[in-house]
């Protein structure tokens, strides 16, 4: 009796071992980063593996799938496995803004939003010895001088392209545009003067000369104290860089659970925190079901923009 009772814990443990073995994640999880090596993205993304691989104690290894403005990474992420052993950490133009502009092989609806890692809203930005310190004195100026100065873009279609159209259709300003090829051309020129406004995160005035005169935001920032929301000027000119961690549909529950709650420990963690505070970024969790709500919202909103902006001339 003795030897059968043995047998039967003996049996009972090795059961149990194997379900804790098969228990996710119990292998390699893949990061995928639809954006070069050395872009803010890919940064972000390569943290936030160090941090998930501390907490769930197997590989989380980052995976550059670029091309397309991210619509390679995007696609290899919706077309996995759903069994949570490939994510992707994917930023706001892409899930929110680029399926408004062209057709892509995914919508929306493919991506399953784990949760939101980061959120920064767009700022106004001059050069530091700009005589303009509000954004009321920029918008007087330009209005006694129609034609004369320039706003730079990261290239037609880009985020900064949008938000700096908006912003001087919605005071009816005649600014002229001149597109660059991504932030470092923008930010090149306003070094050298060539163009007086550029619009991005708050993250550049760590990098670069120059001073923020709003945000384009419903409410002002406690990371920026003192500067105004643009609704203080009277207009909803609202623009964001926001990262998300996305898997295909179809998980099974309990990995959707455990994908979350690893997000959340890991975006929460005192390293992720202070590493986006140096890169000018801010740690900004939200719940699998708050950020598809925020998501989708954003994608309506932008949606209506663009077709707005689009049918508009420079």
């Amino acid at each position: 009796m003795l030897r059968k009772l043995l047998f039967a814990a003996i049996a009972l443990t090795l059961l149990a071992g194997n379900a804790l073995a098969g228990a996710f994640p119990d292998r390699t999880i893949t990061v995928v980063i639809p954006f070069g090596a050395g872009g803010e993205t890919d940064i972000v993304a390569r943290v936030l593996a160090k941090e998930m691989e501390a907490i769930a104690g197997v590989t989380v290894a980052p995976k550059n799938i670029v091309g397309a403005s991210g619509m390679n990474g995007c696609k290899a992420v919706v077309s996995a496995k759903p069994d949570g052993y490939t994510v992707g950490v994917i930023p706001s133009a892409p899930l929110v803004m680029h399926p408004h502009m062209r057709e892509l092989p995914y919508t929306l609806d493919n991506f399953n939003i784990i949760g939101r890692i980061s959120y920064d809203p767009y700022v106004v930005l001059v050069r530091k010895d700009s005589p303009w310190n509000t954004l009321g004195e920029m918008v007087q100026e330009m209005k006694a001088n129609p034609g004369k100065f320039h706003w730079a873009s990261a290239g037609a279609g880009s985020v900064p392209y949008f938000a700096g159209k908006d912003l001087f259709l919605s005071f009816d300003l005649d600014v002229k545009h001149v597109p660059f090829q991504g932030d470092a051309g923008a930010l090149q020129a306003m070094a050298a003067e060539r163009v007086n406004v550029y619009t991005s995160t708050a993250g550049v005035l760590n990098k670069h000369d120059l001073k923020a005169l709003a945000i384009l935001a419903p409410q002002a920032s406690e990371k920026l104290p003192g500067l105004p929301p643009v609704t203080d000027s009277g207009k909803e000119v609202f623009y964001s860089q926001f990262l998300t961690l996305v898997a295909p549909q179809g998980l099974p529950t309990d990995v959707q659970q455990k994908l979350e709650e690893l997000l959340k420990q890991a975006v929460a963690s005192t390293g992720f925190v202070a590493d986006l505070n140096k890169l000018g970024m801010t740690s900004a969790f939200l719940d699998s079901a708050t950020a598809k709500d925020f998501v989708l919202a954003e994608y309506e909103r932008n949606g209506k923009n663009i077709k707005m902006l689009l049918e508009k001339a420079d």
